[in-house]
């Protein structure tokens, strides 16, 4: 057995299995479909909700992922601004790192029977603020919970 880096016994492969998932070429089929809408809920807030369906196809295995996603601009003046935003956000790829071999590698491979998708949720809050020579002025903070790493 040997153990790809990632504290899981989840991950771990016989020598068999190593041959399989890296030495075989891997193909991950994608597809994905958006639907957002903006609403004018007052004169100084504005929303923007909208969900993202996503679709991975690896070894024979489909997994759907429903990825929704919100903003909200609040103007706190003519130029000024805030805005609060939330998204989920799905991976089918997951990165192998080893340092238990001659060489430290790290490869990139589909999910396969068995392995969950990798997911993230992100909140965020930023400030705007527009000059009157075109220029702006943004800062922006966000925070990421991560799933299924």
């Amino acid at each position: 057995m040997w153990n790809v880096g990632l504290q899981d016994d989840r991950y771990q492969f016989s020598e068999i299995n190593q041959h399989t998932i890296l030495a075989d070429k891997q193909r991950l089929n994608t597809f994905a479909a958006y639907v957002d809408d903006a609403w004018s809920i007052t004169p100084w807030l504005k929303a923007n909700i909208g969900v993202r369906l996503q679709g991975y196809g690896s070894d024979g295995e489909t997994k759907i992922a429903i990825e929704p996603r919100a903003s909200l601009p609040f103007l706190i003046a003519k130029r000024t601004s805030l805005k609060a935003s939330y998204a989920r956000m799905s991976q089918g790829m997951q990165l192998l790192t080893s340092g238990n071999l001659i060489a430290p590698s790290e490869i990139w491979v589909p999910f396969y029977k068995g392995m969950d998708l990798g997911i993230s949720d992100q909140v965020s809050l930023g400030f705007s603020h527009d000059f009157n020579n075109g220029i702006q002025f943004s800062i922006e903070g966000y925070y990421k919970w991560l799933d299924n790493r």
